[in-house]
């Protein structure tokens, strides 16, 4: 798991190499379609919001959205790009997955994308905690994490670490890199044990022509 101080960093390089994602992922979309408009979902949150993305789209189908980030550098991005929207009426902010500012079943939907593997084991059952609290009976929520066929956890389970370019070196990776952020269907199920119904798919593609493998848990919870 990252600290906050290098969350800052990511985002600070991101920008630097032009490579700040801008559209909405399909699956964010397909499920909005399907699951957020059919249950008439008004209010939704979405933690780990990054640089907007999902923010500008979530308002411009009409939701009431919130957004949050652990680093400042995100926050300041997801701003920016609202701004130049002319999106002023989504409220975005610094806070932690494992202590949200919200009061109890206060949202009728959260989305965290490309999110929970960024928690330890020691943290992670507390992030899950939090979507649950924050989510209005009948509440749902979409979240992706990656999977352990992904790049990224087969070159740190060999002992690469991450540089500030996005590329893998040789060297001496943190326990907490390995330790209960990359999940396994039984750990999800374990975690999200307290929602009523839960629906895990997995979604896999290649990038940087055909180098990396990306890999992700998609799951969809209602509460």
């Amino acid at each position: 798991m990252r600290d906050t101080a290098s969350w800052e960093e990511y985002y600070t390089d991101l920008k630097k190499l032009g490579r700040i994602m801008l559209w909405p992922d399909e699956f964010v979309v397909r499920f909005v379609n399907n699951e957020f408009k059919k249950r008439k979902i008004n209010k939704v949150l979405e933690i780990g919001c990054g640089a907007g993305r999902h923010l500008s789209y979530l308002h411009k189908e009409g939701f009431t959205v919130t957004g949050t980030d652990v680093a400042q550098a995100a926050v300041k991005l997801a701003k920016k790009r609202l701004s130049s929207e002319k999106i002023y009426k989504v409220p975005v902010s610094v806070a932690d997955g494992v202590n949200l500012p919200f009061k109890d079943a206060s949202y009728d939907a959260v989305l965290g994308w490309r999110y929970l593997h960024v928690f330890d084991k020691k943290r992670i059952q507390n992030a899950v905690d939090e979507i649950y609290r924050v989510l209005k009976p009948k509440g749902v929520a979409l979240i992706s994490t990656r999977t352990r066929k992904s790049t990224e956890f087969q070159n740190m389970r060999k002992g690469f670490k991450e540089t500030r370019n996005f590329n893998y070196v040789a060297g001496q990776i943190s326990k907490r890199a390995l330790n209960g952020s990359y999940l396994t269907l039984p750990q999800i199920k374990s975690l999200f044990r307290n929602f009523s119904h839960l629906r895990v798919e997995r979604t896999e593609w290649t990038t940087q022509n055909l180098k990396t493998w990306e890999s992700y848990w998609v799951i969809f919870a209602e509460k």
